[in-house]
């Protein structure tokens, strides 16, 4: 589960367009606490989860590798193919703040 964890924070991190500063700054943690994440050195607080949550859209589950889903299956979906879904979400997740 552990690489899990890497790779989702990562993978959202991507999705979002965003590099290691940019989502850093747009969490509101360093750049270190980021990279640290991503390379499985440290892990967030269940506080910083929540925050993490909120502010992404992307669920506690999802971050921490535990389900890539609630409501759909997409078990089946392949890294690269997962990170284009998430891409799209991210797209809508924008497009409804920007009403």
């Amino acid at each position: 589960m552990e690489i899990e964890v890497q790779n989702n924070f990562k993978m959202v991190r991507k999705a979002m367009g965003m590099n290691q500063k940019e989502f850093a700054r747009y969490l509101g943690f360093s750049e270190l606490t980021i990279s640290e994440w991503e390379k499985g050195e440290s892990y967030p607080s269940a506080l910083s989860l929540k925050d993490i949550s909120h502010s992404t859209g992307v669920s506690i589950d999802f971050l921490l590798g535990d389900s890539y889903n609630s409501v759909l299956d997409l078990s089946w979906l392949d890294h690269d193919q997962l990170e284009v879904i998430l891409r799209l979400y991210f797209y809508f997740w924008d497009q409804k703040f920007k009403k």
